[in-house]
């Protein structure tokens, strides 16, 4: 899990309101509808609370369980609201309510049939969708009312006559118009019509009614569990799914999910973001079950796309050399082993075959010349480990003038084979190979364009990173206008087309978002040194005028300046200075850190400057020699005992920045923080005290420090006895390798946990996962051990009588094994070391922001605020709800306890609040307790000076994951050079999983 909180909490929030008011800049689209001056609240229709929801609710709670439920029942629904009870205010929900058409005049019935589509072999996407298309145009479809998700799935409103059997079998000519039909087999005759024709069957597998549905939702029925459940949510979101395609252009589907873009700059959709990519935006809908309804929730989505473009194009920008254009020729091996891993699993189009007409001839236009067919293609590699151009790569392919296979290279294969495709020079491009490893098909990378409307999934440039939040980041209100104005119509939901839709299935939806309750919790009471507490204005504070709670004395702190320096001969050098060191001495510098931190009582006793020499030419032309001298100047350190370091790094560099933290965490065990030149400058030039108070933050925890703790009056009231001293907090994360990444690449597992009662030092274990891309965490036990002998190790040898696991992301499905597998692997160290003791109380929570539900103030009073506008004097607002939300009525869960929590203030955007779902839990939390406590939490991240939006043990597992992927960089961001998926070690080279005895039992990664 990634990118969570991009402000990183500066210990001086913004108060001006600046950010906040430049949100606005709207189209003039969004501006016709929407009132710039009170554009941070929707003033559109809504649906209104149902009067009987809390009743049915309620009802829903006291339903007996299901003894053989898997999952903890809610047992209450919260009441807080800065201290007191009842439902407090409403919010407005990206949710519209559905119904099942009733009791009306003439209303459609209520039956829906599944149907299976199935051929003898699997086919290509394509394919099958047009399968669906064709079948959908039979007969037997006439009068109905039907709907596929073009992967072997129809839904229709009335049964199919296909016969006593209800199965039907038939073939289908499902050939482009210009792909010509296969030879007849041997023995078949020419009377067999040329395999023009697939069998394929279609056949009855489900009878669905949405009466019993309804009736578990609301607690009419008796019955704790409805079976039918997913196989429900599957047919209603293929039913809405379906009609955002149907007789729809510009309008596409994301693989087999529910999200569907628009291909076209209508309405600002879209946006250029360089390098042969653009971002689009669209909408994903999902049917939720709530109590007492179905909703469907409908949200702005956006992602990155490859353009239409010649590959070669898009290659010039991938590597960014317009020398390239020229002469790819000159492409090394490093060049041609990061464009596959690029372009690796990239879909193509070529257009060099001559379209075949029905006699199998080539189609000719008017002038004589060959009409060319398009053919879609993927890209499988490049050949490594030699990249070869087409003039080099050799193939045997079969002479159909002797009858005997010959060695040929492609250039002359593409010469002789297709003269009129264009490829007459090679300018020394790799050929691409487009079949399997074990079978290559190569093509010119010249030949081919790249297919539009598909999603980027390699990781983008830090400039396209940020124009793609900037795309993506909408206010509350302009995203709500959105959805009702573009959402609605792309989803046939408009009135005035539900009839010859959705209607024809017996549903009914709402064209306004909903209200559902909610309410906001107090900020907890913190406070710093000697008991002194901030003043927190909207889930923030500042760092002025305090002390860290138990600051720490640092004996040792080296500066490491680095600088570039270039050869002039006879042994002699240039050196390039640190940028803001041009204009002040180390001496200042060093001098300057002690002062600032002396402010919070963060003490240095010895500070030293280190010069670290790199050449001239960036980590790209000179990588060994970069390594070399980051290596060589940690060892100057090692051996002079520093255990801190503060990096002034020449560039802004990913590989620079992990290999300072893969040599100071796992090779010299001395601990790094890294400052950019640009960062630097400014916030030294300034005296910028909310800088140094975010390095202090980070340096007084990785020494043992705790920069702010829980009032006395807060630790008196934890919530009901939920948590206390002897309560260990864990978090548990796995990050993935991109997609495209070597199958040998690992997944990384991380699972930290508190070893102090002010839940300051969160050390961890993490590991490479045995499978890559497997999300249950394979050596959990082990890493539960290594905590609890921490935590032992820590408290007078003693363990916690309590453990709350907060694990991080998994999916809905998923969460059966999370108790299958990790619950039984957390029992198991519990186990091991609780021989003879009484066992800990455990709860498991999971907590997960990979949902689309987010949330709109209906109130004035509701809304955050960002200070005042200096030059207007109005009150700013990003529109969202202000801090402290949570909802956990009208749109959760009607089986899980789970509730969702929105902490922090955002600052651009629609913030998103976090999603917690009890999966286990021996401490019987009550509603109130658990979201008190989860709230309180967000308020403790170390180095942050205000409320973070997820659950801080959860936050922690992520940015150690996110730590181990600098250790194993090479890996993660550009592949083993040379290796093939058979030889790639997945960087087991690079890290085999330690970490140096110095750090290990620190929290060294914040």
């Amino acid at each position: 899990m990634r990118g969570r909180d991009p402000q990183h909490n500066p210990a001086y929030p913004q108060r001006d309101g600046s950010r906040a008011r430049s949100l606005y800049t709207e189209t003039s689209a969004a501006k016709s509808s929407i009132d710039s001056r009170t554009a941070d609240l929707w003033n559109g229709p809504t649906v209104p609370i149902a009067p009987d929801a809390t009743a049915a609710e309620n009802k829903l709670i006291l339903r007996r369980p299901d003894p053989k439920a898997l999952f903890p029942k809610r047992t209450s629904y919260g009441t807080a609201h800065f201290g007191r009870g009842g439902p407090a205010t409403e919010v407005m929900a990206n949710y519209l309510r559905i119904q099942p058409i009733a009791g009306k005049k003439d209303a459609p019935p209520q039956q829906i049939y599944r149907y299976s589509l199935a051929t003898p072999q699997e086919l290509p996407k394509g394919k099958m969708r047009v399968l669906a298309r064709k079948v959908l145009t039979n007969g037997r479809f006439d009068g109905v009312a039907a709907a596929t998700d073009f992967s072997g799935i129809i839904i229709t409103n009335s049964k199919l006559d296909l016969g006593s059997s209800d199965v039907w079998a038939a073939d289908a000519d499902i050939r482009d118009a210009d792909e010509v039909a296969r030879a007849p087999q041997q023995g078949q005759g020419a009377q067999v019509p040329n395999n023009r024709l697939l069998p394929f069957e279609l056949k009855l597998t489900g009878t669905f009614t949405l009466k019993p549905l309804m009736d578990w939702l609301t607690g009419s029925s008796p019955n704790a569990q409805f079976p039918q459940k997913e196989e429900m949510l599957q047919i209603l979101n293929i039913v809405f799914g379906y009609y955002a395609l149907h007789n729809r252009e510009h309008v596409f589907q994301i693989g087999r999910s529910n999200k569907f873009f628009y291909d076209s700059f209508i309405n600002q959709n879209a946006v250029d973001l360089g390098s042969g990519l653009r971002a689009l935006r669209g909408y994903i809908a999902s049917v939720r079950l709530a109590p007492g309804s179905m909703m469907l929730n409908l949200n702005v989505v956006s992602g990155a796309f490859y353009k239409l473009i010649p590959l070669r194009n898009l290659a010039w920008q991938l590597l960014k050399g317009d020398r390239l254009r020229y002469d790819p020729g000159k492409l090394d091996r490093l060049d041609r082993k990061r464009l596959e891993n690029m372009l690796r699993y990239v879909r193509i189009e070529c257009h060099y075959m001559p379209a075949l007409g029905p006699d199998g001839r080539p189609k000719l236009k008017p002038d004589g010349t060959p009409v060319k067919k398009k053919v879609n293609r993927t890209i499988c590699s490049f050949n490594p480990p030699d990249y070869l151009p087409a003039k080099h790569q050799r193939f045997q392919c079969l002479d159909e003038t002797t009858g005997q296979t010959r060695s040929v290279t492609v250039f002359d294969y593409f010469r002789e084979k297709y003269p009129n495709s264009g490829f007459d020079v090679d300018h020394g491009w790799p050929v691409l190979n487009v079949g399997t490893r074990a079978k290559p098909t190569w093509i010119p990378l010249q030949l081919c364009l790249v297919s539009p409307a598909q999603a980027v999934k390699r990781m983008l440039s830090g400039d396209q990173t940020s124009a793609m939040i900037n795309f993506a980041a909408r206010p509350p209100n302009v995203n709500v206008h959105r959805i009702l104005t573009e959402g609605v119509p792309m989803f046939k939901l408009a009135l005035n087309e539900q009839a010859n839709a959705h209607a024809k299935f017996g549903l009914e939806v709402a064209t306004s978002l909903s209200k559902v309750p909610a309410r906001f919790l107090q900020p907890p009471g913190i406070v710093f040194y000697e008991n002194k507490r901030p003043n927190i204005i909207m889930g923030g504070w500042n760092l002025r005028g305090v002390a860290f709670f138990k600051p720490m004395r640092v004996e040792k702190v080296a500066l490491v300046e680095m600088r570039r320096f270039s050869e002039v001969g006879g042994g002699r050098r240039n050196y390039t200075q640190f940028a803001p060191l041009t204009n002040f001495t180390p001496q200042q510098v060093m001098q300057e850190f002690r002062n600032q931190f002396g402010a919070y009582r963060l003490r240095i006793e010895h500070i030293d400057h280190f010069q670290c020499d790199v050449p001239e030419g960036g980590t790209y032309v000179n990588r060994a020699d970069y390594q070399r001298a980051i290596d060589d100047t940690f060892k100057k350190l090692a051996d002079q005992k520093f255990h801190m370091s503060i990096w002034l790094m020449e560039e802004k560099s990913v590989f620079t920045y992990s290999w300072i933290k893969k040599m100071g965490d796992v090779e010299h065990g001395v601990q790094s923080i890294c400052l950019t030149p640009e960062k630097f400058g400014k916030a030294y030039s300034r005296h910028d005290p909310g800088f140094y108070g975010n390095i202090a933050m980070k340096m007084n925890t990785k020494v043992g420090g705790t920069n702010v703790y829980l009032s006395p009056q807060e630790l008196g009231s934890r919530d009901r006895g939920i948590w206390n001293d002897t309560t260990m907090f864990v978090g548990i994360d796995v990050t993935h390798p991109a997609p495209g990444s070597s199958k040998a690449t690992p997944s990384i597992a991380a699972v930290v946990a508190n070893t102090d009662a002010q839940l300051a030092q969160w050390p961890g274990s993490v590991r490479r996962q045995a499978v890559s891309r497997e999300e249950m965490v394979d050596a959990l036990k082990d890493m539960v051990v290594e905590r609890l002998q921490l935590w032992r190790t820590k408290n007078n040898n003693k363990l916690p009588t309590r453990i709350i696991v907060y694990r991080d992301g998994v999916s809905d499905g998923q969460f059966q094994l999370v108790l299958q597998h990790e619950r039984t692997a957390i029992n198991q160290a519990i186990t091991a070391m609780y021989a003879g003791a009484p066992r800990p109380q455990m709860a498991i929570i999971v907590v997960t922001k990979r949902h689309h539900t987010r949330f709109y103030p209906t109130k004035r009073e509701d809304m955050d605020t960002s200070g005042k506008d200096k030059k207007t004097n109005v009150m700013m607002t990003t529109g969202n709800c202000k801090p402290g939300l949570v909802v956990d009525r009208g749109v959760t869960d009607p089986e899980v306890y789970d509730f969702f929590l929105q902490p922090h203030a955002g600052l651009q955007g629609t913030v998103k609040p976090a999603r917690y779902v009890v999966l286990h839990d021996e401490l019987k939390m009550g509603a109130d307790g658990l979201q008190r406590m989860t709230h309180t939490l967000c308020y403790l991240f170390n180095r942050a000076t205000r409320a973070v939006s997820l659950c801080p043990p959860a936050y922690y597992a992520d940015l150690l994951c996110e730590r181990a992927r600098c250790y194993l960089y090479h890996a993660y961001h550009e592949g083993a050079i040379g290796a093939t998926e058979e030889t790639d070690d997945g960087g087991m080279g690079e890290w085999p999983g330690h970490l140096h005895r110095n750090i290990k039992d620190t929290t060294f990664y914040i």
